[in-house]
This record gives C-alpha cells, structure tokens and sequence, in this order.
C-alpha cells in the first residue's frame, strides 16, 4: 500500500512517519506541498496523510485532490491546528476524508491510523 504523509514541521512529520513505521508500513514522505506533487505524479497514493496549510502556495487541499484525481479511491487524513469547519468547507468536493485536530498525542494519533490504514 502506497502512504504519504505530507507535514511541513520537521519533527511531526518524522513523529508521523516513525509512528505509521512502527504499525508495520512503510510510507513516503513530504515536505512541502511541490515535494507531496512530485510524490504524488511518481506513485499516486492509497493513503495520503496531510497538513491543510503547507506554509507555502499549495495546500493540503489541493495536493489531496491531484491524489484523488490519480488514484479516485484515496483515502485522505487531514492532520491540522487550523479552523476544522473551514478545512471541512475547502475539502467537501473530496470523498473518503478523515480529520484529526492538531496537536493530538501519538496515542490519539496510533488508533486514527490504525482505523485508517486497516480499512484502506
């Protein structure tokens, strides 16, 4: 199963990537969200993982609708600190999206993953 996680924060993203590791996957990472396109176009993902703001001109959103537009069956976790209910509006022409407020703690993290990535 292909996974990305696209995280712009050095240490939640190697906390993410460490954690999906330890469940017994082994996932692609991404900085930024040229990087998550790049990524993405190499090998469209059964399961993205990612920020909705990348600190740069693409976000979440959109690197998250590239993946569905490659592979239309992609689950997609969004993981933000940002407004939930307007992440939700900007994501609604996505299907099978999950959402996980930031900061949660890797406990809370491990068991919406593992839901996740089981049914994926």
């Amino acid at each position: 199963m292909n996974i990305l996680i696209v995280e712009d924060d050095e240490q939640t993203h190697a906390a993410m990537m460490n954690l999906v590791r330890r469940m017994g996957f082994d996932p692609r990472g991404a900085r930024t969200g040229v990087e998550a396109v790049d990524e993405v176009l190499r090998c469209a993902p059964h399961v993205l993982i990612t920020d909705w703001d990348l600190g740069e001109r693409l976000s979440g959103v959109e690197v998250a609708a590239l993946a569905q537009h490659l592979r239309e069956n992609c689950q997609v976790v969004f993981c933000s600190g940002n407004n939930m209910a307007s992440l939700r509006r900007q994501a609604s022409h996505l299907h099978n999206c999950s959402f996980i407020r930031k900061p949660s703690t890797l406990a809370q993290l491990r068991e919406e993953f593992k839901t996740i990535l089981h049914s994926a």
